[in-house]
């Protein structure tokens, strides 16, 4: 349940204009992160942050876009007649603490509790959302934990709702994850998902610094991209941070998340694919399932199966 906690890179990641069905949130341009899309700002000049995860040096722009995130859960929720008010809300990987910030602060949750396996930085937090003009202090409801890779450190059925922003790509075992979140919510509960890039997507490398061309970890062998990433900008640390987290990544589809939630006795209710126009390689339209091509995300809703499945 990692979080990204370098500037370099989304912590959580927002999908661009072109992805998104309808309400649409972020500009995307061929050199743009999803994150800065929007900004003017290139992937080579928005590093604006040290190595050492300060969140109180992030960009503006950095700090919006997480704002607007959050934003965007509470509209997917209350489009399916959903609110966190009033409730005990666990994030699962949570980052930098920007997203868990502003929900518990917009969406009045009594308890808004961030997990994830890096500490977060609430001292850096509270001065960048000092520096914002956002909050002075951070709310009484909000409150953040280390957690294990696979285990959440909460009681049996202790939260009314989970929100997780652009994590399971990266989970190594997306089903344990999934049953320790079915054991932490509560029978009535509710469960916010989303993730983008996915693996098998035109952007699902996460190496679009390096490399513009849509698709190309489907078709490119391993030495032709690391070395276009030895020969592209960014410092030797922070390419073979980048590569590394490439080579991590769990290549989950849509199905395999389902799959994964299902066994955990927690149901798709309401789903919102990102997908647009691609223009699709020979060498990858020949090899891959169209759907897992044009997938590129998913927001959904998730709660309790009621009945056992029969079949």
């Amino acid at each position: 349940m990692r979080r990204y906690q370098r500037d370099e890179w989304p912590i959580r990641h927002h999908p661009p204009q072109r992805e998104i069905t309808h309400r649409g949130y972020h500009r995307y341009g061929a050199f743009l992160s999803p994150a800065t899309a929007g900004t003017g700002m290139s992937l080579v000049n928005w590093r604006r942050r040290s190595r050492k995860s300060d969140v109180s040096e992030v960009s503006d722009e950095w700090f919006a876009s997480h704002v607007d995130a959050a934003q965007q859960v509470v509209a997917f929720l209350a489009d399916a007649g959903l609110s966190l008010t009033d409730k005990r809300v666990g994030d699962v990987g949570t980052g930098d603490g920007i997203i868990a910030l502003a929900l518990a602060l917009s969406a009045r949750p009594e308890q808004y509790v961030g997990w994830d396996v890096n500490p977060v930085d609430s001292s850096g937090l509270r001065g960048r959302a000092r520096a914002e003009g956002y909050c002075q202090e951070l709310p009484a409801n909000l409150q953040f934990d280390v957690c294990r890779p696979t285990t959440l450190p909460a009681p049996d059925e202790s939260f009314d709702a989970l929100i997780t922003w652009s994590a399971f790509e990266h989970i190594a075992d997306i089903g344990a994850v999934a049953s320790d979140m079915s054991r932490v919510l509560r029978p009535d509960g509710f469960v916010f998902a989303q993730v983008w890039p996915l693996y098998f997507s035109e952007r699902g490398s996460h190496l679009w610094q390096w490399n513009p061309e849509g698709f190309h970890h489907l078709h490119q062998s391993m030495d032709e991209m690391r070395a276009q990433i030895d020969a592209g900008p960014g410092d030797e640390e922070w390419k073979q941070y980048m590569w590394s987290e490439y080579r991590s990544l769990n290549q989950a589809t849509l199905d395999d998340v389902q799959h994964a939630f299902l066994q955990a006795g927690l149901i798709v209710r309401r789903c919102e694919l990102y997908s647009h126009l691609v223009n699709i390689p020979e060498a990858v339209a020949v090899n891959q399932k169209l759907s897992s091509l044009m997938i590129a995300g998913f927001k959904m809703i998730l709660s309790r199966q009621v009945e056992p499945n029969t079949r």
